[in-house]
């Protein structure tokens, strides 16, 4: 999948990981919470990102693996 991103270094950042939040359909292939959300990003002078997620991903979920997980 192609990603027309920003030249902004903001923008793009909050781009790529909306994007990352938006994963797959598949809720058995998701790395996040479908109801994670980025709330805010913010890039420091020195170039350290800061991004600001929902109460989503604060939350302890259980990861169950299985072996048709690993392949």
């Amino acid at each position: 999948m192609d990603l027309a991103l920003s030249s902004d270094p903001v923008l793009r950042s909050k781009q790529v990981l909306n994007t990352l939040l938006a994963g797959p359909v598949d809720s058995d292939l998701r790395t996040l919470p479908a109801d994670a959300a980025l709330l805010a990003f913010y890039l420091l002078p020195d170039g350290t990102g800061i991004a600001d997620f929902s109460d989503a991903l604060a939350i302890p979920r259980r990861l169950e693996l299985s072996a048709n997980n690993l392949r």
